[in-house]
C-alpha cells in the first residue's frame, strides 16, 4: 500500500508541471489550503489559464482546484514612443 501524498509533495509536483516545457508558467503560486489546491497569480491569456486549470485538475489527486488566476491586463500605449 502506498502512503498518501503530503501537501508539500503535491505542491511540488504541480509546480514542476507548471514549469514543464508545454506550459512554462513560473509566476503561478501553488499551495494547499485544507483540501483545496490553490492556484494564484496572473497569466497572459484566457487560453493559458484554461490550459493550466485543465492540466492541474488531471494531476490534483481528488483535491478541489481553487481557480484564482487572473488575466494580466495590457493597456495600449498612450501615444507614440519617443526615440532618442
Amino acid at each position: 500500500m502506498t502512503r498518501p501524498e503530503s501537501q508539500p509533495e503535491l505542491e511540488g509536483r504541480v509546480q514542476r508541471l507548471l514549469a514543464d516545457d508545454d506550459i512554462a508558467e513560473l509566476g503561478v503560486e501553488v499551495f494547499c489550503e485544507g483540501d483545496d489546491l490553490v492556484l494564484r497569480g496572473q497569466v497572459n491569456t484566457e487560453h493559458r489559464r484554461e490550459l493550466i486549470y485543465r492540466r492541474v485538475a488531471e494531476v490534483a489527486g481528488g483535491h478541489h482546484v481553487r481557480r484564482e488566476l487572473t488575466i494580466a491586463s495590457v493597456a495600449p500605449p498612450e501615444g507614440p514612443e519617443a526615440t532618442a
